[in-house]
């Protein structure tokens, strides 16, 4: 899991702030973003860093990322863990599990699980499904936290149900590993199906692990466990 969070995309994070106050600030988000988009990297992190400093979290955590990456600027994981923080306490959820991250992984700053749990939470409070899985995992291993699995289950299935192909995933192997002790191949193949129809990044170890846990199914559940998932995709659909 700690992959999941410090892998974060590059291209995904660093979005467009439309939400900006003023049409020169979005102007100038925008002449960034399409810097970035073009490979002009210093264009980007010139335009952006004005904003930082001027208090835009959208543009202190693009420029974190930035440093993270050395794009458009030399490495500095202490640099990233400062803008990153910087977003952090103006409440951005990204930033927030960014700073959480860096805690778990010790990059920029110093390994601390206590403070990584603590600004994942506040994260996955907000509903952002990155937090939500990262912190089911800490429950998972019982870093920095106590290992419960009854609560890891809930975190995942928050991010799940908001069709986040990571949470679908955790949430399934945790079905199949058994929350309270007894698997649940049905529920866990349900979730694992949902992913591997989705064919982004998650499916290939979806349908991976799917086919590990078909084999332990007789047909009946596996039936049930396909229907299942495809209810689950009518009804998030609306169809």
């Amino acid at each position: 899991m700690v992959r999941r969070i410090t892998r974060l995309a590059l291209a995904v994070v660093l979005v467009v702030g439309l939400a900006a106050t003023t049409t020169s600030v979005r102007a100038d988000m925008s002449e960034g973003q399409s810097a970035f988009n073009q490979g002009d990297y210093e264009a980007a992190f010139k335009s952006w860093v004005l904003l930082a400093e001027q208090g835009l979290a959208k543009a202190q955590l693009n420029i974190g990322f930035m440093y993270r990456a050395g794009a458009g600027v030399e490495t500095d994981p202490v640099a990233a863990f400062g803008w990153f923080e910087k977003a952090a306490l103006q409440g951005m959820p990204e930033g927030q599990v960014a700073v959480g991250a860096a805690y778990l992984g010790g990059i920029g700053v110093d390994t601390d699980n206590t403070e990584a749990e603590r600004w994942l939470r506040k994260a996955a409070d907000q509903g952002d499904p990155d937090g939500q899985v990262s912190l089911g995992m800490m429950y998972v291993q019982g870093r920095g936290v106590a290992k419960d699995l009854a609560l890891a289950s809930e975190w995942f299935a928050k991010a799940a149900l908001q069709d986040d192909s990571n949470g679908q995933l955790h949430l399934g192997m945790l079905f199949a590993q058994g929350i309270e002790g007894t698997p649940d191949f049905v529920e866990a193949l349900k979730w694992i199906a949902i992913v591997s129809r989705k064919g982004d990044d998650h499916a290939p170890q979806a349908m991976q692990f799917g086919s590990v846990i078909i084999d332990q199914m007789p047909p009946e559940d596996i039936s049930v466990a396909q229907r299942r998932a495809k209810d689950w995709r009518r009804a998030r659909s609306g169809s």
